[in-house]
């Protein structure tokens, strides 16, 4: 299982941490362990995820690199 990461997903200026499992379950917690988003992809994950502002918004989006090879970004 990779190692979770931890940042600001939200905006909110409070540090989130999300976990990935080697099989692709995903999920973003709040400092008090709450739940922000969860769900899975199609793919087995083996690195630890990145957090990523790619649209230029102001927040950051969660790259997950599976083993494949294949980059995937969700926005929580």
């Amino acid at each position: 299982v990779a190692p979770p990461a931890t940042g600001d997903v939200t905006g909110d200026r409070t540090p989130e941490t999300v976990a990935v499992t080697e099989t692709g379950s995903v999920v973003a917690m709040n400092r008090d362990g709450g739940v922000l988003a969860r769900g899975t992809v199609d793919a087995t994950v083996a690195v630890r995820p990145l957090l990523v502002d790619l649209d230029d918004d102001g927040d950051r989006e969660v790259v997950l690199l599976t083993s494949g090879g294949r980059a995937v970004a969700l926005d929580v």
